[in-house]
């Protein structure tokens, strides 16, 4: 019975960590449970910390969003070898971020009054731009820039659809589409969708993700995005009717949404910027 329960623990689990072999559904299932256990937990210790979960609070967090994205591409250069790459694989890696981020927020809250530094807020964010100046500075001097045009391509691309979704929001008033969080969330799963559709069409990328209804047929995928999108705008929707006497509870898991696309983007864009 222990050796059955070894080999179902090294197939599902460790085999597609170590291997990186991507997702199946036992551990699909786990992961998903362990990010809604974690949002119970951050629910739980944000107000004991006194961290209220606004917007300034997702803005001062987008630093250590980038850092985790470069750490990634950090671990697919090779550099980082077995077995401290196993911390920066999914989804270890965005565990690791999480404490990461959480240590910063109390030190913040330690260190910020005895540094006259009137908000928390300024210095927790001050030490996710270091740490992603550093992971930044790390990846140059390994990697050089092959591609630096795809930075535009991409960019461009999540923007320009951002900004019609954001115009068709402004024009007939859906001021839900206009919120500032929410249209920063849906430029996020936009650019996922930017990154991954030039990646594979321009530079022989294959997305798991993008992969899963179409194989390789990158049109049929393109269109695909129209639903999804549909579906991430009626969540946001549903998140700021049925949740809009929670604010916490809401903004963690819009945080989650901003993590979930935009780690994976940056890190898509950042490979194909250097040739990786």
């Amino acid at each position: 019975m222990v050796e059955i329960m070894q080999q179902f623990i090294e197939k599902c689990y460790i085999n597609p960590i170590i291997y990186n072999s991507g997702y199946n559904h036992i551990n699909t299932i786990t992961w998903f449970t362990i990010i809604v256990i974690s949002i119970f937990l951050a629910l739980k210790l944000f107000p004991r910390i006194d961290v209220k979960i606004d917007d300034y609070f997702i803005i001062a967090t987008a630093p250590y969003i980038v850092f985790g994205s470069i750490l990634k591409v950090l671990e697919d250069t090779g550099t980082i070898q077995p077995p401290l790459n196993y911390l920066l694989m999914s989804p270890i890696f965005y565990g690791l971020t999480l404490v990461i981020t959480i240590l910063s927020i109390v030190f913040a809250k330690i260190f910020a009054p005895k540094l006259n530094i009137h908000d928390w807020r300024i210095l927790f964010s001050g030490i996710g731009i270091v740490l992603t100046i550093f992971n930044i500075a790390l990846l140059l001097s390994i990697q050089d820039i092959m591609h630096p045009g795809a930075f535009l391509m991409i960019f461009s691309f999540g923007v320009g659809m951002s900004l019609v979704i954001y115009a068709i929001g402004r024009y007939f008033s859906i001021s839900f589409i206009t919120d500032k969080l929410n249209a920063i969330i849906i430029f996020s799963f936009l650019l996922k969708a930017s990154s991954t559709y030039i990646g594979v069409e321009f530079f022989g990328y294959y997305s798991k993700t993008l992969g899963i209804l179409f194989g390789k047929n990158i049109y049929l995928n393109l269109i695909s995005l129209i639903p999804s999108l549909i579906i991430v705008i009626l969540f946001l929707y549903f998140l700021d009717t049925k949740l809009k006497n929670n604010d916490t509870l809401r903004n963690i898991i819009k945080l989650f949404m901003l993590v979930i696309w935009i780690t994976p983007a940056l890190r898509t864009t950042a490979r194909i910027v250097i040739g990786l």
